[in-house]
């Protein structure tokens, strides 16, 4: 028994041996593989964080750049309004002469309007207590001649020769002179 005893233990031993190396051979494999997958891992880390960076830069710069746009039109409509208010306040002013300087301002305005020919001038209710004085004002020429109509825009007068009426009150003389003058009186707000 000695013979298959030694034979035995040969092949037990031959067994656990291969086994040894089989366990050996495949932590080692498992080893290589770790650290394969390993370094995969890290380079797929690596990419995906490049990637979120240029993600959160990208991100940034738009919200910056939104944020940017919305503060120039925040600006621009203060400055717009701001522009507005000059231009109110113009009309204001113009709507609040009295005595010697409206009728000034409207004989002048009459004048220019006239343009040498003759009309009517309709002026606005509370200013047509001034009609002979505006009258006197625009003696050089004698076309010119008041309505007994009178109209309700504010104030100003409108120019009717013929079938023609020229608007000639303060509200539409500072809208028109607005388009004219909105860069010069922006410069002068905002330089």
């Amino acid at each position: 028994m000695n013979g298959i005893d030694n034979i035995t233990k040969r092949i037990a031993d031959e067994g656990e041996r291969a086994v040894c190396e089989i366990i050996s051979a495949a932590e080692a494999e498992a080893g290589a593989l770790r650290a394969e997958y390993a370094e995969k891992i890290e380079g797929v880390r690596g990419k995906i964080l490049a990637r979120a960076e240029k993600d959160a830069e990208d991100a940034a710069f738009r919200i910056e750049s939104s944020a940017s746009a919305d503060a120039r039109r925040a600006s621009l409509a203060k400055k717009q309004e701001l522009i507005s208010e000059a231009f109110e306040k113009a009309e204001d002013t113009l709507s609040s002469l009295s005595g010697d300087e409206l009728i000034s301002a409207l004989s002048s305005l009459a004048l220019r309007a006239a343009e040498g020919e003759s009309g009517e001038l309709i002026l606005a209710e509370k200013d047509i207590s001034l009609k002979e004085k505006i009258l006197a004002k625009c003696s050089e020429n004698k076309g010119i001649t008041v309505s007994v109509k009178t109209h309700s825009l504010g104030g100003g007068f409108i120019f009717k020769r013929g079938n023609t009426e020229i608007n000639c009150t303060f509200a539409r003389l500072v809208s028109e002179l607005r388009d004219e003058l909105q860069l010069e009186v922006a410069e002068i707000l905002f330089s």
